[in-house]
């Protein structure tokens, strides 16, 4: 018998009570807190990571659970199987859905279908029945430490010593405490013209709604610009000519053993907040993996270094540095939550961070840590209270959605809140925060008896739950839940104007009926309905209502790109050509289709680029056989809603570019006449003339130029790249500088 069996059947002759699992699981917090100050880690730092033991630290405290057991009632033999799911595991049916069109409504997330919760044990059986079986793919019972074994099955309220666990402590990496500001001085001498005391003009992130600022890897106030570029802040000084680096501050400690590293910053006044991504390996490198497997390592030779599955634990971070002395940036606080970073947002000095947190081990409900998300504040880390906690009415999966407010220029937390499922798309406008689950969905909506088959009318297909949440300087409030059918694109197929909500999303349902033989038991398949669907426009009201839709828009066709301006909305659909509808929402409760103009190719984004024009950047095609060819400027007249035009385009050389999915790639300057993005290998840049159309202004050749952010500061566009700062005059399209880092 393989010693993975002899254990299983050894665990299963256990029988403890609840009172023996909560002392076995404060011995063992208790011994692991001990230990914990006397045994040097690898590193400092894992200071913060609870996971990684080794297995001598577990002596204490298993020679202590040893005798506990004996004391509480001894290893009894008994034949009743180890509880290892307090809550029923198995997958829950799918309440049945009415039609995709329709929605669930709830004016206030307090009550009903979006609900907050009043206790650790209603997220948990959420949780569980949300996760379906997934945990029991793994063996459940097998691989658990010693205080898994112990706290399985245990409340939080029967366990109240395991509180300094549940609330635990993670001291933080001295990564960032330890970095080391390395500084240029600035060069004196700058040109009067480029360095006037007067105030001076720039461009800022290229943003989907005016007035809310996102992340990105470049920032400038005018005076300094700020980049992100191979783990290290740098910082220029934007002096035309004169350009500078004032200096360079490493983000991470250089560690093989380090999963940390930037994504996006904020720049508020004379503080920067910077967005950090850091994974923790959840399962340590060696540890006991139950509690017979635990006593039987004391045995010397019988230690045994198995290879098993080794998720990852994700986390956000929000560090704040003052930057008023710009030649040496000062961390002044680290911040953050659960989860894997989705988006951010910055509105009137509060910085909204979203992040998706999933379960990848099975949760304990003793430990609620270990099924909601926590929030760190220095140094503590602290799981979500369950009132901040919302339920949807039918959760898809085991992981959260987490929504944090900060001041941005202290970091202080001003609120929090959870939502039971996941996101990829979120929109923010000045009053709402909008989080979108995109999921697909299958359900039986008829049944019946044909001959000897039972026949079963299957439809099944992506639709979309939607939760808004009120923003009011920086509360969260959840408000109504609302699901439509169909899949969104990116943010920009969401849009909030004059208290309604606009989504455009693609449908693509497939229906089909299954004969099933009663007698023989075999099945056969009949096909109704297979393909990429259609498009579809909601509009819904602050209550959570659909009040007006558009349906069966450009049938076998895709949403490639949406843009809303005011009354009118845009999209793009693709297949072979490119049908670029324009929607009169002025009404909402009768939306209308204006105008469906037919070209080739397709544009994958769009931009509002004055009065009576929209310029749209994305790909050439072929119009037989739909393959795309080169990348493709239009300029659509929009002067006419009823008539769109396409008035001029320009077909480019160029393959690729961040900004066919990036809108903050890409800078687009009416008013200087100004289009630029990088593309291929280098960066491009052009104008547009109502007359003759496109033309192009400049392009150069640079270097790691794909992730590239131009900026406009008076009349010199400064191109960021990874490792290079070049500094141009637009007029001649002249290179004035370039600055390498």
């Amino acid at each position: 018998m393989s010693f993975e069996n002899r254990y299983k059947e050894e665990v299963e002759t256990i029988e403890l009570s609840d009172d023996a699992r909560s002392r076995i699981a404060a011995t063992i917090v208790q011994a692991q807190q001990q230990e914990h100050t006397d045994t040097p880690l690898l590193d400092a730092s894992f200071a913060s990571r609870r996971t990684l033991f080794f297995p001598q630290r577990w002596i204490p405290a298993l020679a202590v659970a040893a005798s506990l057991l004996a004391v509480v009632g001894g290893i009894g033999i008994t034949t009743r199987v180890l509880d290892r799911h307090p809550a029923n595991a198995e997958s829950t049916a799918h309440t049945d859905r009415a039609d995709a069109d329709t929605t669930r409504v709830d004016t206030d997330a307090q009550t009903a279908s979006a609900r907050n919760t009043s206790s650790y044990e209603d997220i948990y059986a959420a949780v569980i029945e949300a996760a379906g079986n997934r945990w029991e793919e793994h063996n459940p019972g097998f691989g658990d430490t010693l205080l898994d074994t112990a706290l399985r099955g245990i409340s939080p309220a029967r366990a109240p010593q395991v509180d300094a666990e549940i609330a635990e402590s993670t001291a933080s990496r001295e990564a960032m405490d330890e970095a080391n500001t390395i500084t240029h001085d600035a060069m004196t001498g700058a040109d009067a013209s480029t360095d006037g005391a007067g105030a001076k003009e720039y461009s800022t992130t290229n943003v989907q709604v005016e007035g809310i600022d996102e992340a990105d890897i470049v920032k400038t106030d005018g005076e300094y610009l700020y980049l992100i570029a191979d783990n290290r802040l740098i910082i220029a000084r934007a002096a035309g000519t004169y350009t500078t680096i004032v200096s360079e501050t490493p983000l991470i400690k250089a560690s093989a053993i380090d999963n940390r590293y930037p994504i996006d910053m904020f720049l508020t006044d004379d503080q920067l907040t910077i967005l950090f991504s850091d994974y923790d390996f959840v399962v340590p490198l060696y540890e006991p993996k139950g509690l017979l497997d635990g006593l039987l390592d004391l045995i010397p030779g019988n230690r045994r270094y198995d290879s098993f599955w080794n998720p990852t634990q994700s986390r956000t971070l929000s560090v704040l540095y003052d930057i008023a002395d710009r030649t040496q940036p000062t961390l002044v606080a680290q911040n953050g939550q659960d989860g894997d970073y989705v988006t951010s947002r910055l509105h009137e000095g509060i910085i909204y961070v979203v992040t998706t947190h999933n379960l990848y081990q099975r949760p304990y409900l003793a430990r609620p840590a270990s099924f909601v998300p926590c929030l760190f504040a220095d140094d503590i880390r602290t799981p979500f209270s369950p009132d901040r906690i919302v339920i949807p009415e039918h959760p898809e999966s085991a992981s959260f959605v987490v929504i944090s407010s900060r001041e941005a220029n202290t970091g202080e937390l001003i609120d929090s809140h959870s939502l039971l499922g996941y996101t990829s798309t979120v929109y923010m406008s000045k009053d709402s925060l909008l989080i979108a689950q995109s999921m697909y969905d299958t359900q039986i909506i008829d049944s019946y008896i044909e001959d000897t088959h039972l026949v079963e009318h299957t439809r099944e297909g992506y639709f979309t739950q939607l939760v808004r949440f009120s923003i009011d300087g920086g509360k969260l409030r959840a408000h109504a839940e609302t699901q439509v059918s169909g899949e969104l694109l990116n943010q920009f197929s969401l849009d909030e104007y004059k208290d309604t909500i606009r989504v455009v999303t693609t449908v693509s349902d497939r229906e089909y009926k299954t004969y099933t033989d009663r007698k023989q038991g075999f099945s056969s398949y009949e096909s109704i309905q297979d393909g990429p669907g259609s498009n579809a426009l909601f509009i819904i009201d602050r209550t959570g209502e659909i009040i007006g839709q558009l349906t069966d828009l450009a049938p076998d066709e895709l949403v490639y790109s949406v843009r809303f301006d005011g009354d009118v909305g845009y999209f793009v659909t693709f297949r072979q050509v490119d049908p670029l509808f324009t929607v009169d929402l002025s009404n909402p409760t009768k939306p209308k289709v204006l105008s469906e103009l037919k070209i080739p190719g397709f544009s994958q984004y769009l931009h509002v680029y004055g009065k009576g024009l929209l310029f749209g950047l994305g790909m050439d095609a072929d119009e037989q056989t739909g393959q795309t060819g080169g990348m493709k400027l239009s300029m659509f007249d929009t002067s006419d809603p009823t008539d769109v035009t396409e008035k001029h385009t320009l077909l480019l050389d160029s393959y690729y570019s961040e900004a066919l999915y990036n809108h903050k790639a890409i800078l687009v300057l009416p008013e200087k006449n100004l289009i630029a993005f990088p593309a291929d290998n280098g960066y491009a840049v052009y104008g547009y003339d109502k007359k003759d159309g496109f033309y192009k202004r400049g392009e150069m050749s640079l270097a790691n130029a794909y992730q590239g952010r131009g900026v406009m500061i008076d009349e010199l566009l400064y191109v960021c790249t990874s490792d290079t700062i070049a500094v141009f005059e637009l007029e001649r399209f002249s290179l004035l500088t370039s600055v390498k880092f």
